[in-house]
């Protein structure tokens, strides 16, 4: 099991280039990839992608790429001067156009695109696609791990509420085969009250119990809420993503606690309906971490 939030970094280098690798995700239904490609090296695009699909099926994932030569490339490969020069000449022009005087600092020129760093179209397509694959490899291995460690911590959190709805479930199945004869109790005790000639196994009597028998019967319900939560608990133990499944679980599982507390007429089995959405909504809200 492991959830959608993590982060990993990772590097490589030949002797004149480095690439360096980040990759965050958060939630999201789909697997939704956000990175866009160096302007020199439009065809990591899809090596990126193809990398992360293989190892990833759910989450909004952002991948950081950066290359950059390596220091023991010496300067002469870091920056353009050519390029650098060719900025310089249209800023001067451009002052003199509008008016202004010649810009006293030429500095931020270095922050421009390609006058620093080198051009990735220097070294060979196939050593800088490698390199990435080296860096991103490193980068995959570490977000997963930490996604993994988040989804051991959500399973955790998981079991100890599926443990409470069991207990809720076998409580409420308690009590629904306790309420026919609590009706019959309490439509004897208002009979009496009203002061009125009536047998406890008067016909009229026994049908108004009958009838209320089939109304609140509630046991579809409990045994379909028993197999409902055994496969929360047969996923929680299954590798790989289980997100999808558990999403369709809870909601199953919310449609028949909602019959349940439609059937009741009974204020204790009513409160315990309320508490068992209650913790159901909050298993649903964890459950959109998974993957």
């Amino acid at each position: 099991m492991n959830s959608m939030t993590g982060f990993g970094r990772g590097a490589a280098a030949s002797g004149v280039f480095s690439i360096q690798v980040e990759i965050s995700s958060v939630n999201r239904k789909q697997l939704e990839i956000r990175f866009v490609p160096p302007r020199d090296a439009p065809y990591l695009d899809q090596i990126v992608r193809d990398a992360l699909q293989t190892r990833l099926s759910r989450g909004a994932v952002s991948v950081n790429l950066r290359l950059d030569f390596a220091e023991s490339a010496g300067p002469g490969g870091q920056i353009n001067i050519a390029l650098l020069e060719a900025y310089g000449r249209a800023a001067i022009e451009l002052h003199q156009r509008l008016g202004l005087p010649p810009p006293a600092d030429l500095s931020p020129l270095f922050n421009l695109p390609g006058v620093t760093g080198g051009s990735s179209a220097e070294l060979p397509e196939d050593e800088i696609s490698s390199l990435t694959r080296q860096a991103l490899k490193l980068a995959l291995d570490g977000l997963c791990a930490s996604r993994a460690a988040e989804g051991a911590r959500l399973r955790s959190d998981l079991e100890q509420r599926f443990a409470l709805l069991e207990g809720w479930r076998e409580e409420l199945e308690k009590l629904a085969g306790q309420s026919v004869a609590s009706f019959r109790e309490r439509l004897l005790a208002r009979i009496k009250e009203a002061g009125l000639d009536l047998l406890p196994d008067d016909e009229r009597l026994l049908k108004e119990v009958v009838l209320f028998a089939d109304r609140s019967d509630v046991t579809e319900e409990m045994v379909r809420l028993q197999g409902h939560l055994a496969a929360f608990r047969g996923l929680l133990a299954r590798p790989g993503a289980v997100g999808r499944e558990m999403d369709f679980l809870a909601q199953e599982t919310g449609r028949e606690i909602n019959t349940t507390g439609s059937k009741s007429q009974d204020s204790t089995i009513s409160r315990l309906v309320v508490s068992f959405k209650a913790e159901l909504e909050r298993i649903r809200e964890q459950i959109q971490n998974l993957e």
